[in-house]
């Protein structure tokens, strides 16, 4: 058994329309990053697309580097927005950013209402993912000199406990700034969504000057119960444009995997003067008490090291070995190659306590002639550790971390993924919007587990709007799913999901401030017991058919 989670990356959020024989592209930009999750990863492109009249026609997923990764074609007599889904796709490039393209195709316009990514994850162990969740939305021309909320702004909640394992957040923008001026853009936040008083939190772009769409990412530490929104300004005179922008949480356990393009040295020596580049290793925590069978490394050599590289579990620099691996030195490669190695004896570590994984030479001479790298990350943002280096005998933090992959840690097992539905104003009346998603609860695997689902509507502040989830086909409304009077936002009770089907959202009572709407996911994975063969006899009466020498 393992765990299964579903995962989006929403790109585009509002009508995106190509007229006859042109192409369009969203201005909105996304970052896949393939590397944030273990396990099979697979992963799908999906669409909300109609066009005016009769027209066939293509949308791509077209990453930066590698180019249309999956194509959906819309058929011909798809006159209102029907939902579709690609073949799964594997890029080529890891990471790296998307837009969404509509084919050329001659006739009428071409419409998207919406584009996603979906990633379904299975692992035995999750050890590390990344949840995205929007709450920017397409805001353009943008006036104001002051910090501002965004126009229908849209809004999240961080709850601790639906969480665990070590939690990265990062706060994400698309914008430009126009053609004469800067802007800045702010993560915000308050602790009551009814009455909000909202204090800043972190700055994402502060004065930036650019005339093209731009991504830009940044930590932040949120507040548990607190809530999160977007707010931007101009610098002067002119306007500015925000595509799109959104919350980042990169879950681990155990783990680092951002690769990047520099190392740490490993020349060896144990003593002398001015030797350095001695030795490795990276400090590390794991969420709960585990027992450790291997590690994860990127490893390389330079020139014809002959030696071998100990790869050693300590409690302390330079303490004695908990579990130990080796490497041949000549046996690497000259390029950087994912390793793995088995400890001779596993090890039981203590959760929350501080570890490290040490690189060490023997016999330990130094060469700095033929040696050996170890691969960091692009990133320092490992948050329970930092990389290690010895010189001169002594050891000291260096940074960015190293890559490593724990073996055999409990993993993570709480997270909060979301399906984004609207995220722009909704059409007058109270008729089904056709903002569409797909549900299928096989895509979540929490094998003794529980997967929660709460329904969350934001709108106007004040707004006396009415929202409820819906049985896209006409079915009607999904258990427990009705929100009234939203004002600003509210979350649903825990709804009772329908079969597998499409969903889609009303506004029960649509004073025209409806502008967001999505399915908060609540999941726990935890593994099941252990089943044992039933017993041979059922019979009530085996204790006296026994006696009479029956069934014994």
């Amino acid at each position: 058994m393992a765990a299964q989670v579903r995962q989006e990356i929403s790109i585009l959020t509002h009508l995106l329309t190509a007229a006859t024989g042109a192409t369009a592209t969203s201005n909105e930009i996304v970052q896949y990053d393939e590397t944030q999750y273990n396990g099979t990863v697979t992963a799908y492109f999906e669409i909300v697309a109609y066009s005016d009249t009769s027209l066939a026609f293509d949308v791509t997923l077209v990453g930066v580097t590698d180019g249309t990764v999956a194509t959906i074609n819309v058929p011909t007599l798809t006159t209102a927005p029907t939902l579709f889904r690609s073949a799964s796709f594997n890029p080529t490039t890891a990471t790296q950013n998307y837009t969404v393209v509509i084919s050329a195709a001659v006739g009428t316009n071409k419409n998207v209402k919406s584009a996603r990514i979906v990633i379904i994850q299975n692992a035995t162990t999750l050890t590390n993912t990344e949840t995205q969740v929007e709450i920017g939305n397409y805001n353009l021309t943008r006036t104001t000199e002051s910090a501002a909320i965004l126009t229908n702004p849209k809004y999240w909640k961080y709850t601790a406990a639906n969480w665990d394992g070590t939690k990265t957040f990062y706060a994400e923008a698309v914008y430009d700034s126009g053609d004469m001026d800067t802007i800045s853009v702010y993560i915000y936040e308050a602790t009551d969504i009814l009455a909000p008083s909202w204090t800043l939190n972190a700055t994402i772009v502060s004065a930036a000057t650019t005339t093209v769409p731009t991504r830009t990412r940044v930590a932040f530490t949120p507040v548990d119960g607190r809530w999160y929104t977007i707010f931007s300004l101009n610098g002067s005179m002119d306007n500015h444009d925000i595509y799109r922008a959104g919350v980042v949480v990169q879950s681990t356990d155990g783990v680092n995997v951002g690769q990047g393009n520099t190392s740490g040295l490993i020349q060896g020596g144990t003593a002398g003067a001015g030797q350095t580049f001695q030795a490795m290793a990276q400090s590390f925590k794991i969420r709960v008490t585990s027992t450790i069978t291997g590690v994860k490394l990127r490893l390389r050599k330079a020139d014809s090291p002959t030696d071998t590289l100990n790869i050693d579990i300590v409690s302390s620099l330079g303490g004695s070995s908990l579990a130990n691996a080796t490497q041949s030195a000549s046996a690497l490669t000259t390029s950087f190659v994912e390793y793995t190695y088995t400890f001779g004896s596993p090890v039981s570590l203590t959760g929350g306590s501080t570890y490290y994984i040490q690189l060490t030479r023997s016999p330990d001479t130094r060469d700095g002639t033929n040696y050996m790298r170890v691969e960091q990350a692009t990133e320092d943002s490992y948050s329970d550790g930092s990389s290690q280096q010895r010189d001169n005998n002594s050891w000291s933090a260096q940074t960015p971390d190293l890559y490593f992959v724990l073996i055999g840690q409990a993993g993570i097992t709480k997270l909060e993924p979301q399906y984004l539905l609207a995220n722009t104003l909704l059409a007058a009346g109270t008729a089904l919007q056709t903002f569409l998603t797909t549900y299928t609860a096989s895509e979540f695997d929490d094998e003794a587990g529980t997967t929660g689902f709460t329904f969350q509507g934001e709108a106007a502040n004040g707004s006396t709007s009415d929202m409820t989830l819906q049985e896209a086909d006409g079915g009607g409304a999904v258990t427990n799913s009705t929100l009234t009077n939203i004002d600003n936002a509210q979350i649903s009770a825990a709804m009772t999901m329908p079969a597998d089907q499409n969903l889609d959202v009303i506004a029960n009572a649509n004073a025209g401030d409806v502008a967001a709407a999505r399915i908060l996911v609540a999941y726990v994975f935890s593994t099941a017991a252990a089943s044992f063969p039933p017993a041979p006899f059922t019979n009530t009466n085996l204790p006296f058919l026994e006696t009479m020498g029956v069934g014994n």
